[in-house]
């Protein structure tokens, strides 16, 4: 009976200190959790000024394309208009 209550005394001490291993464990994986968390928050917040940025630049490329043609109209005019007093 003594030999079955220190086998018992013996693996009751081999829990307790699993559970306080896996304790600790547990708390790391928290702080990676947390991390990788806020990372993704990084990465969202990212690719949503991405997204406008590449909006933004389409918007201005749009723009200077519509420059371009209204001075490629102009030029053509300019030329209609001096070519009769060119030599």
């Amino acid at each position: 009976m003594q030999e079955k209550l220190k086998r018992l005394d013996k693996l009751l001490s081999i829990l307790v200190s699993e559970v306080k291993k896996l304790k600790q464990e547990n708390v790391l994986l928290k702080k990676q959790v947390e991390a990788m968390e806020k990372e993704n928050e990084k990465l969202r917040r990212g690719t949503i000024k991405l997204r406008e940025f590449e909006e933004w630049r389409r918007m201005v490329k749009k723009r200077i394309s519509k420059i371009c043609l209204r001075i490629d109209k102009i030029t053509d005019l300019e030329d209609n208009l001096f070519s009769d007093y060119e030599t």
